[in-house]
């Protein structure tokens, strides 16, 4: 899974990450500080509108508009 971060979270103690995985959009945040790493996964209704549109997170300014994020595994586990 290819995984990008906007240029605002670029940085950042505690990085945004986002990225598609078997047609679902999923938010990696990883904390620099205690380097542990937390998982969620977008609402549906979001994921429909981000995959219309393109969204990058790689090559964006800011993060996608997501309505709903849910704790969730990591998309591989």
């Amino acid at each position: 899974m290819k995984m990008g971060t906007p240029q605002s979270d670029q940085g950042q103690m505690v990085e945004h990450s986002y990225g598609w995985h078997e047609g679902r959009y999923y938010m990696r945040v990883f904390d620099q500080s205690d380097r542990t790493t937390q998982w969620y996964r977008a609402d549906a209704r979001s994921t429909r509108r981000l995959a219309e549109s393109s969204y990058d997170a790689g090559g964006a300014t800011y993060p996608p508009r997501i309505k709903k994020w849910s704790p969730c595994a990591g998309p591989n586990e």
